[in-house]
This record gives structure tokens, sequence and C-alpha cells, in this order.
């Protein structure tokens, strides 16, 4: 048997590192345990925000499965976890660092919570999000083009108290022979986007690519787009020196996941643990006008997957399956009780050691949005090159095909394509999207009104990035 340690940091697009193809990118661990082991090419998240995602990393479920729609609906534990179900045979289960679930109250199935991050406001979360019909206006947008550096920030501050903690935890399982699974959450490189100088001056002199822009005339996006105006408070200046941060954040947590490594070798475990190395979801980073996630373009869903360690028994190499956060459970559960849990379709969650040993090219993959800043729910299926994006109710779908078109500039829905048909068949197999669209906003008023109503919000703190509170 095994170990595990699982890397999971917050907000980076899988275009952020060198082992997929950025050439600006200075990830050199991350490169290498990809080379060393298993880079999925075509991962993406559940859901484009933080706590839906995170709910289904927990559950190997989807959205509309969970149903932990928004970010004022965090996980409490109420389902069975991967972590619960590998704690429960007697195994140590460890979390330092970020889970964004709703309390330290609940039992989300680790053995020890470390560090921890749950939801702001005692468990409310941002209660905003409750708030879709008809939309508030955000004013928080203004914040991320005013917030930024170098000089670090409490996040980053944050990210070395957990490295270093972890570092300790590792070094203490030296000489113990007990297996452990170990999680480690970082918030970088989400905003603020300001990383320490040590990493900033790593690009000080590099050309950093400016954003690409893409005029977005889809209806839905456009009624988002005002909501989240981000981009609006930015100059040609702040948005390359945002980008020029976010670079830097990046190469931050890959030398967090090397000193995580350099412990394991130091302690005499690197040869007995398994490394996976994910994202809760991308970053859009001001392409095409957009800035964080939410929304269903390759940067905001495209995460990086590694999977690096003994139990690919000599596996290497990239593979194009696409898979997802929902995956993640039952891989540690394959690599820690010797079996993964038996899928019933193939998109639901499963072994990646399975897919690196055998690769699914055509698997299809779920992703779902049902939180606030959006006037409807949607979801995407990819398959192969090709991906489709619904909109509940009488909004347009979009299409695109990313093999011949990588910054999805090119629409392909009003075409009469054979895909589209295909991959709308999938979609109806995979959820109903209509129903789930209705339950979304049912369970957000129903909250909403538990918390007090739209008049309870002046009196919850608000933030634009969850508060470090330790």
């Amino acid at each position: 048997m095994n170990n595990v340690l699982f890397i999971i940091c917050d907000e980076m697009t899988r275009s952020a590192l060198g082992c997929y193809g950025n050439k600006t990118a200075i990830t050199p661990n991350l490169d290498r345990l990809a080379a060393e082991g298993v880079c999925f090419t075509r991962a993406i998240t559940p859901s484009p925000i933080c706590i839906s995602a995170r709910s289904s990393l927990a559950t190997g479920l989807a959205v509309h499965e969970h149903k932990d729609w928004s970010s004022a609906q965090a996980f409490a534990g109420q389902l069975p976890t991967w972590m619960g179900n590998i704690r429960d045979t007697g195994i140590e289960v460890t979390s330092i660092g970020k889970l964004h679930f709703k309390s330290p109250e609940n039992d989300h199935g680790f053995s020890q919570e470390r560090l921890a991050m749950y939801v702001a406001n005692n468990g409310i979360g941002w209660a905003e999000a409750l708030v879709r019909n008809p939309m508030t206006e955000y004013h928080g947008a203004p914040e991320l083009a005013a917030d930024l550096g170098p000089g670090g920030s409490s996040y980053s501050n944050y990210d070395e108290k957990i490295v270093a903690d972890a570092k300790q935890w590792i070094s203490n399982r030296q000489g113990n022979t007990d297996p452990f699974v170990l999680s480690v959450s970082l918030v970088s490189p989400h905003y603020p986007l300001s990383a320490p100088h040590k990493y900033f001056d790593k690009f000080a002199d590099a050309d950093i690519p400016e954003a690409y822009m893409v005029e977005d005339s889809h209806p839905v996006i456009q009624q988002m787009r005002k909501f989240w105006a981000y981009d609006d408070h930015f100059s040609a200046e702040t948005r390359q020196l945002a980008r020029r941060n976010y670079w830097a954040l990046c190469s931050m947590v890959d030398d967090m996941v090397g000193q995580l490594i350099q412990q394991l070798e130091e302690a005499g475990l690197r040869e007995s643990t398994n490394i996976i190395f994910t994202s809760d979801h991308g970053e859009m980073l001001g392409n095409r006008g957009w800035w964080c996630k939410s929304v269903m373009y390759e940067d905001s869903v495209g995460i990086p997957m590694i999977v690096n360690g003994p139990a690919l028994q000599g596996i290497t190499g990239n593979n194009d399956t696409a898979v997802n956060l929902t995956d993640i459970g039952a891989t540690i559960e394959h690599m820690m009780l010797g079996q993964a849990p038996t899928r019933q379709e193939d998109w639901q969650a499963t072994s990646l050691l399975d897919l690196a040993k055998q690769a699914e090219p055509q698997r299809p993959v779920l992703s779902q949005y049902h939180d606030g800043g959006s006037p409807t729910g949607f979801a995407l299926v990819q398959q192969g090159d090709w991906k489709l994006t619904r909109y509940a109710g009488d909004w347009p779908d979009q299409l695109f095909n990313l093999s011949r078109d990588p910054f999805e500039e090119e629409d392909l829905a009003a075409q009469d394509l054979p895909q589209h048909t295909e991959l709308s068949d999938l979609l109806e197999q995979m959820l109903d999207l209509e129903a789930a669209n209705q339950e979304a906003f049912a369970s957000q008023a129903k909250r909403l009104e538990e918390i007090g109503g739209e008049a309870a919000l002046e009196k919850l703190r608000a933030f634009n990035h969850t508060p470090v509170e330790l």
C-alpha cells in the first residue's frame, strides 16, 4: 500500500504551466512531475466556481447531484466522501489549507483539518450569489484591478504557512510505515494578484503575452459580463501588471510543490508516495475582456491534472482522456484501498489509474454553473475536440471545435452539424438541465429567506475573496 500527497491550488488554468505548452511559465517542478508521470491534457472542472467544484471533489458527484449550487451553499458533510471512506478503514487522512466547506463543526471525512479555510460569514458564504432574479449590482469589481502587486498578500502569506505546516507534518512521518493521505490545499494563484518579489522578479524581463480579445455576442455572456465588470477597471498597463503577477504566483505554487517533494525525499517517503496535482478551476486573466471564472471557456474550466508515483507502475506521458475533479476521489480510493468505486456511465467518477492504463479519448465530461452573476444555469459537455454549452431557458447554445479553434472564436451552434445533435443527446443523458435550473433557483430563494432576505445582505461581511481567518 502506498501513500498519497494530494495538492490542489486555486484558480490555476492549465495553460499557465510549462508542461501544457506555456513558454513564459517558470514551473520546473510541475513540469518534471508531469514528465515523469501522467499529464492529462483535457482536464476540466465540474464547475467554474470554488464551492460547487470543491463539493464535487469531495463527493465525486456532479453539481446537480450534490446540490451545492452556489457560493452561498457550501458542503456540510451531508454526503459520503472519499476522505471518509478511506479514514473509516483506519488510514490517516489529513487536510492542510483551504477547504471552502461550510463549518469546522461538520464531519467532512478528514482525520484532522489544519489551518483550514471555511466559507466566510459563519458558514453563509457569499450571499449575493443567492439573488439572481433580478440580480443585484456587484460592487466588488473595482477591487481586482486596484489590489495588484508585487509584494505579496494575505493569500501568499497563508500559503507559506500551509506549506510550512505540511513540511513539518511530512517530517514527523519519517520512520512511520503506516499509510497516509495528505491533502495540501493552496489558495494561490487566486487573486489578490500580488506575488512576493522573489517570484515577481523572475518575470521582470519576461515577454508576457497580452490578453486576447474575442467579441462575445451571446446574450447570457453579455449579461454576466455586465455583472462581473472587472475589466472595466483595468488600463493596458495594469492589465499586463496583473498578468505578470499571475504568472509569478503560478511560479510560487510550483516552488511550493518542489518544497513538498523535497520534504518527502528527506523523510524517505518519496518512493512510496503518489502525488496528484490539480486546481479547483481556471482563470480567464483578462482574455476576452473577462477575469476570474464562471464561464465555460477553456481558460475558466480547463485545469491541470498530473498524477505521479508508484501506483502508475511506470506509465508516463500525456493522456488525452477528458477527466474531472470528480475522478480524484475514485483515484485516491484506488491507490489506498486497492479498488475504485464502480461507475455506471463513462462520465461518472473513474480512477485516473485506469484511464492512464487505458485511455478513453472519446470519454465525455460535464461541467455546470448555477451561481451568482448569471440569469440562468448552464452546462458544458465536452467530448474529444468538441464542446457544447447549453443554457437553461430559451437562450442559444454555444458549440466549439477546440482542435480547429483553440481560442473559441467561431461558435458553430447555428450550423446544422451532427456533433451538435450528438452532444445534445449526450447532455440530456447526463442531466435534465431545465429541472436542475429550476431546483437551483428554488433552493437559492429558500436559502435567502433562511438568512433573512435581501435586507440581511447589508449586515453580512462583504468580500471579493474569502478572508484568511486563522
